[in-house]
């Protein structure tokens, strides 16, 4: 039960403050004489006695916000409201002058952004001290983030770049069934005509092929850019005598000696340009023996061929162009290839000059057949994409962007509550079809650091979802991680590891995740805020109730995820301006609402519109929702 105070506002007010009845929630003060009421007057949540500079900031936000938003239609009444906003501002300013003893004044004109931007007065600091004491109290997990090495890092030269890349060991993963899987059939490509004497490995990493390959061959030089992959790659291969080690940028340096086969995976595409893999596979040619081979391993790039299943890497170029530029080089013949949905393999030979051999007749067409990690799906367009991340990121800024809200994930549950439930199968197909057009996961901190700028590059798409179910761990994470997005889960405290007790009218409520389950999301890279405590409406709680829920909320969240919250999703979207003032003094900074709308960058207001996915919506509505109804789904976009 929320208790309304009514009064009308007086200059005293505005500089020594007001004391409501102790029972009071919320005080809305009338401007007198001003009309239309409803543009006159603002509200102030209730802890205590207020101070004048917690009613002037309340002038200045409430009215100031509804000039901006352009709610006033008569220039009489847009005119008063402006000189009321001046009148607060002028109090403020004389506020330490007139009431010394009632706090700070002279704060800037804006709205509140975080808790540090205006001091937290007695009645509420209490509630938000006791908040943390009891979170303190409770054995909760956390966890510490661990940053990803990177696959390029901007320091020093090449060599110093891919030792850090190497700092932590198997960077790329090789011991995964995809790996393994491409060095069985890269080793199925070496010709057996009994001439291969001499090899060389050209980017060998930590020897894990080294290792597959030495066995093979009389006598193989591993070579790589990195000292620290050498030396691991020497003791992966302890016991085979065969090999010799050597540390060379070889894109730049000259390749040593002359080979009956080259072998290079994976490594041509980090060259800087098409010019650059051209003048380099002259050279490799001639580091061949006549009658040499060499084998080159690469993925599809969807830089090479947008309509082409591929990975969606910033990269000039892939298999594709590294085909086509091999093959270009006089001498070398393109004796075969074998090709899969996301690589390829080719072999080529050399022959000796004027005695060029047939071309290649045989390319095959496999299977993938092995499982890909999330973190390898996650970098794939499937079936090619209408327009690249780079693309739109190079062309297109983003002043709004869709904010999205699910709830649950699953396949079955109350019908009552379908509108809430999207299955497993439509949102891989939404993410794919987000996937093939472009758009990105944007994360909290990007839009912050891009709030002042107005816009962000490409097509950003926030996807949040609510409640925290167990199916969001269990079926929707997997499903974000390998289409390459993440999410802000709104997390309901007081329920976790529960139950979705505000359900149970419809059925047998669904469960919740845990604590634990939480943590391990969080350190994989998924973003959390504040769903309150209780799932109440927070416009049904007493102004102390919802300050204690969003501050035991938001202590909570930030002890076991390890980092600051600053967001929020009052339940069921009940949000009014005591709403607004209580998560802004718990220490929110954005507000996510139930309606329909695109989020601005520049976030005037910490209000944020979300765009709700409802179980009934099929492809064409979901286009039209995220505002490209001009890019009609296709076939290729279905998982």
């Amino acid at each position: 039960m929320v208790t309304t105070v009514r009064t009308a506002l007086s200059l005293g007010t505005l500089t020594s403050g007001y004391v409501p009845p102790a029972d009071a929630d919320v005080v809305v003060f009338r401007i007198p004489f001003l009309r239309p009421r409803r543009l006159f007057t603002f509200s102030v949540a209730v802890f205590g006695p207020l101070s004048g500079a917690t009613v002037r900031n309340a002038v200045v936000d409430q009215l100031g916000a509804r000039l901006i938003a352009g709610l006033t239609r008569v220039s009489a009444a847009e005119w008063a409201l402006r000189q009321t906003v001046r009148a607060a501002s002028i109090a403020r300013r004389l506020g330490h002058k007139l009431a010394p003893k009632r706090g700070a004044a002279g704060e800037p004109l804006r709205t509140v952004r975080s808790r540090e931007a205006r001091p937290v007065e007695g009645g509420a600091a209490a509630i938000i001290a006791a908040a943390s004491a009891e979170v303190a109290r409770l054995s909760l997990p956390t966890v510490e983030r661990v940053a990803q090495s990177e696959a390029r890092h901007e320091i020093g030269d090449a060599y110093a770049r891919w030792d850090a890349v190497f700092q932590d060991e198997d960077p790329f993963h090789y011991d995964t069934p995809y790996e393994q899987l491409k060095y069985a059939r890269t080793l199925d490509m070496i010709p057996e005509d009994g001439r291969i004497e001499r090899v060389l490995e050209l980017g060998c990493a930590e020897g894990h092929f080294t290792r597959m390959l030495a066995p093979r061959v009389p006598h193989l030089r591993a070579l790589d850019i990195s000292s620290i992959a050498l030396e691991r790659a020497r003791g992966r291969c302890t016991g085979l005598k065969n090999i010799e080690y050597v540390c060379s940028d070889f894109f730049k340096e000259p390749i040593e000696g002359t080979w009956d086969l080259i072998l290079c995976a994976e490594v041509l595409y980090y060259m800087d340009s098409k010019e650059q893999l051209a003048a380099f596979a002259k050279r490799l040619a001639e580091s061949l023996t006549i009658g040499g081979y060499f084998i080159h391993v690469h993925p599809y790039l969807v830089t090479d061929d947008p309509s082409h299943t591929g990975f969606d890497w910033d990269d000039p170029f892939g298999a594709q162009t590294i085909l086509q530029t091999f093959r270009a080089v006089e001498g070398l013949v393109h004796v075969k290839g074998l090709s899969t949905d996301l690589n390829r393999i080719d072999l080529f030979k050399r022959c000796a000059p004027g005695r060029l051999e047939e071309a290649c007749r045989e390319d095959t067409v496999v299977p993938l057949t092995s499982a890909l990690e999330p973190s390898v799906a996650a970098q794939v367009v499937w079936n090619g994409a209408i327009k690249t991340r780079r693309d739109v990121g190079a062309t297109e800024r983003a002043a709004k962007f869709p904010v999205l809200m699910y709830h649950r994930v699953a396949n079955d549950g109350p019908q009552a509550l379908s509108q809430w439930r999207v299955t497993p199968e439509a949102l891989e197909h939404q993410l794919r079809f987000l996937r093939r057009r472009g758009f990105r996961s944007v994360t909290l901190a990007e839009w912050r650091a891009h709030s002042t700028r107005g816009a962000m590059r490409g097509r950003p798409v926030l996807l949040t979802f609510d409640d925290a179910y167990l199916d969001f761990y269990e079926t929707a994470w997997p499903i974000l991680q390998r289409n390459g997005f993440s999410a802000l889960v709104f997390v309901p405290t007081g329920h976790v590891g529960r139950r979705a007790d505000w359900d149970a009218g419809y059925g047998d409520p669904a469960p919740l995740m845990r604590w634990e389950q939480i943590a391990a999301l969080a350190a994989a890279g998924c973003s959390f805020g504040s769903h309150l405590v209780s799932h109440s409406p927070a416009d049904g709680l007493s102004s102390k109730e919802l300050l204690r829920e969003a501050a035991l909320s938001r202590a909570a969240l930030e002890r076991v995820v390890g980092g600051e919250i600053r967001s929020v999703a009052p339940p069921y979207g009940a949000i009014d301006a005591r709403t607004e003032q209580i998560c802004a003094t718990a220490g929110y900074d954005q507000i996510f609402l139930v309606n329909t709308g695109l989020a601005s960058v520049a976030m005037p207001r910490p209000l944020v519109p979300r765009i709700e996915v409802s179980g009934s919506d099929d492809i064409a509505a979901f286009a039209a929702k995220v505002g490209v109804a001009h890019e009609p789904p296709e076939d290729a976009d279905l998982p």
